[in-house]
């Protein structure tokens, strides 16, 4: 007898749907409420039946044996309870035609949770008449030990055409680029609506504003002039000269942390760049990677980085050391400053982690993660999620996010056939191998996990380490950064 698993260490699921894996009962081509044949009638050909000796032989056997026993047994007809099968919720599209991108998306969200309430009830009826089925007829119930596949749901083959993409990115059956590499990983979720064209031109007009203001203040064309640009283009407020198509002067303002449901889990755009060129405003996921578009739109060389639950910018200095770049605050921060969270085990540093700068194909392969995030958030965990996660691992095998990401992935498995056999664990493991295989790939993600350092850093500490960057403004080192770029001020 194999032991009950271990699988409390992820906290908790908060996909917009549900798992669809469905026991089946034992029998699915039996009628469960089907009398049998002999007792549709009490008249059942009795003449013919009961023409020849040896059946007349087996009657008077009958008659013995109910005298004997004094009960004839007979299949019950099981009393199931009746459900009725939700739909989806249509929206008449007539109206998206005059509404904003925040009112549909939250009219959606609406109708998303509603959605997932029906079918979370509909699947505790499915389950309850499985179970009573599998009761009634004396068997085991069939497990389905894999999840449902979303590919066939509206929208969905987008992401599989996106994932095809950035695949080839990783590969390099294609150049790496940060752009097309973040643009693919959120134009899926939008369904089309989202152009490359509008999202390409929202950068080059950053970019033109970026590079008029170097020439504006006469910088020269280096790396740690067109990143100090970046980043006072986007934490600082600039007034641009500009001479295209006419002269005029336009002020430019900060871009700014948005505090509100920064981890996405009410509005999963939240995170996503092309909410922040809209509306200007992002968090740690967002902010970063429109630097890395911008440095990568100028020539210039800058670098991803990860701390707990965090992501931010590093570029390297003159002298050959690297200078974080704090976007949520717009302040220049210490790698000092990250260790204070608390969060930050040396297996952690030594396996890089954390605080280590990152390849352009390791940044790629995590917009592979943002793209099965997506899915996963607007359908559900199945095998191309997977496929997905396994495709980033491979390029960026220390990815914690990535382990993460599997880890439920085998969890909610787990959860889901528990469901569907709450006995399973009490059966013998030769029995059902495959429910401890995958048992045991939910502790082998854990196993992982530990090994490279992690520590699920609490919301509420995330919170507290991001409010306290306002305490961590480094004037010495912009002091350091201007003086490189005008030695002589006059």
């Amino acid at each position: 007898m194999a032991d009950t698993p271990a699988i409390k260490f992820f906290p908790h699921r908060t996909p917009t749907a549900q798992s669809k894996s469905v026991a089946v009962a034992a029998d699915t081509q039996a009628d469960p409420h089907a009398t049998p044949t002999h007792l549709l009638s009490p008249i059942y050909s009795f003449k013919q039946k009961f023409s020849k000796p040896i059946n007349w032989l087996l009657l008077i056997l009958i008659l013995v044996s109910n005298i004997t026993f004094g009960q004839q047994w007979t299949l019950p007809i099981p009393k199931l309870p009746e459900y009725k099968v939700a739909g989806p919720t249509i929206i008449n599209p007539g109206y998206n035609n005059v509404m904003t991108n925040e009112e549909r998306n939250r009219i959606n969200m609406q109708m998303i949770e509603q959605d997932m309430k029906n079918y979370e009830l509909q699947k505790k009826k499915e389950r309850e008449i499985i179970n009573e089925a599998n009761r009634l007829l004396g068997s085991k119930p069939t497990i389905n030990y894999k999840y449902e596949s979303n590919l066939n749901k509206p929208g969905a083959l987008y992401y599989k055409q996106a994932f095809d993409s950035l695949a080839k990115m990783v590969r390099g059956q294609r150049p790496l680029n940060y752009k097309k590499a973040v643009f693919l990983s959120e134009w899926p979720f939008h369904e089309g609506t989202l152009t490359y064209k509008d999202f390409d031109q929202a950068i080059q007009n950053s970019l033109d504003l970026i590079s008029a203001k170097m020439k504006q203040d006469k910088l020269p064309n280096t790396d740690l002039a067109k990143n100090w640009m970046i980043y006072q283009f986007m934490s600082d407020t600039l007034q641009i000269k500009l001479t295209v198509p006419e002269k005029r002067t336009v002020t430019h303002y900060p871009m700014q942390y948005d505090f509100e449901d920064f981890w996405g889990e009410k509005d999963w755009t939240k995170g996503m760049v092309s909410k922040l060129l809209r509306v200007q405003t992002g968090q740690c996921h967002s902010l970063p990677l429109l630097y890395l578009i911008l440095s990568e739109g100028l020539g210039s060389k800058a670098y991803l980085a990860y701390s707990p639950e965090h992501s931010y910018i590093k570029i390297k200095m003159p002298n050959g050391t690297f200078q974080n770049i704090e976007l949520t605050n717009g302040h220049l921060t210490t790698d000092s400053y990250i260790l204070k969270s608390g969060f930050v085990k040396s297996e952690a540093l030594a396996n890089k982690v954390y605080m280590d700068t990152l390849s352009k194909r390791q940044v790629i392969a995590n917009s592979i993660l943002d793209l099965a995030k997506g899915y996963r958030n607007k359908y559900d965990f199945d095998e191309f999620y997977l496929e997905c996660v396994n495709s980033a691992l491979q390029y960026h095998p220390n990815n914690v996010v990535g382990h993460l990401m599997k880890g439920n992935y085998y969890y909610w498995l787990v959860q889901d056939i528990l469901q569907q056999d709450p006995n399973i664990t009490k059966r013998p493991t030769q029995e059902v191998p495959e429910f401890w295989d995958l048992v045991n790939k939910v502790r082998a993600e854990k196993a992982i996990l530990d090994a490279l350092g992690y520590e699920q850093m609490p919301k509420e500490a995330y919170q507290d380490w991001l409010n306290s960057v306002e305490k961590e403004k480094s004037k010495q080192m912009q002091n350091v950064i201007q003086q490189s770029l005008w030695p002589v001020r006059k």
